[in-house]
């Protein structure tokens, strides 16, 4: 007999575009909501108008003997309805996990795939602008803290970061690497007027990743006759490609300092506990802001 859906409240979210392929799943798993939340918003932006849909043979012969994994949004749309159908009844199925890895591969699989076969700069410099748009949007909607995310009914990339009621009267910046908006007046410092050229958000700048807003981070820690701090933290990954998360602990006394891997960390800390890491296949492999390093936007000077 079919598994019958459990019985939750479900918000549901207003989905109805022109993109009926990645349209919400209201019973879905959160974390495939938010994925096809993404998928909705990059549909809409400019960049990604060539991206939407497969790539026609007839208008491009020679593209799928060119690629590999050919792909497309309609394609990861398709695919995430279909797991948030297939989850529906199961919100804690670990396979929502590889999903949400699968969903950053096949994005940055379009982009790899438009460098291959474009010579045109143009086309690939739309691809890298929707990509950057992408990792902005995948990180903070989807694989950031759950205390750093958005409520899934309040996605909407026409909002500031870190959207406060003010900004809708306020004279708004946008990011020249993430396309991200910011209220003028509540940046640290506050900006009087636009700056000259490009200007690059704090969080491109700071290169905003899981290895800079990892909770544990700064938390203390006991363990055994270590006492200290943790520092900071890095993936490891094994023969297997699999990731770990290694943390750095620092120890208040000595100063000497320890790696230590998730779970002896998670046992460890004093006072209220962190909640458990999720998706760190994704997390791994997601470069978060400012991934353009190459470019010298992480790292930058702030005008």
């Amino acid at each position: 007999p079919a598994a019958k859906a459990p019985s939750v409240v479900v918000d549901v979210v207003e989905t109805k575009t022109e993109y009926d392929f990645c349209e919400d799943t209201p019973l879905g798993p959160d974390l495939i909501r938010r994925c096809l939340a993404v998928i909705r918003t990059l549909c809409a932006s400019n960049s990604a108008d060539q991206f939407i849909y497969p790539v026609d043979p007839q208008l491009y012969p020679g593209y799928y003997e060119t690629v590999m994994f050919p792909t497309s949004l309609y394609d990861i749309g398709k695919f995430l309805q279909g797991a948030g159908t297939r989850m529906s009844s199961n919100h804690d199925d670990p396979e929502i996990e590889m999903v949400v890895a699968e969903v950053g591969r096949k994005v940055r699989t379009i982009v790899h795939n438009t460098i291959i076969v474009n010579s045109s700069n143009s086309i690939v410099n739309s691809a890298e602008e929707m990509l950057r748009i992408f990792e902005r949007l995948f990180f903070d909607w989807v694989l950031a803290p759950s205390a750093c995310r958005p409520a899934l009914e309040e996605l909407d990339d026409d909002r500031c970061i870190d959207h406060h009621e003010s900004d809708v009267n306020s004279m708004v910046l946008l990011c020249d690497a993430c396309e991200g908006k910011y209220n003028m007046g509540r940046l640290k410092p506050p900006l009087n007027h636009v700056p000259s050229g490009d200007w690059y958000c704090p969080r491109c700048v700071s290169g905003r990743s899981w290895l800079t807003v990892d909770p544990r981070i700064g938390r203390q820690v006991q363990k055994g006759s270590l006492a200290g701090m943790v520092q900071s933290c890095k993936f490891v990954f094994g023969e297997d490609g699999k990731p770990s998360i290694l943390y750095c602990i620092k120890a208040s006394h000595s100063g000497r300092t320890e790696y230590c891997g998730i779970e002896d960390v998670d046992k460890s800390i004093v006072g209220d506990p962190v909640e458990p890491l999720r998706c760190i296949q994704a997390l791994a492999e997601s470069p978060g802001y400012g991934f353009s390093r190459d470019s010298g936007i992480a790292g930058g000077v702030l005008p």
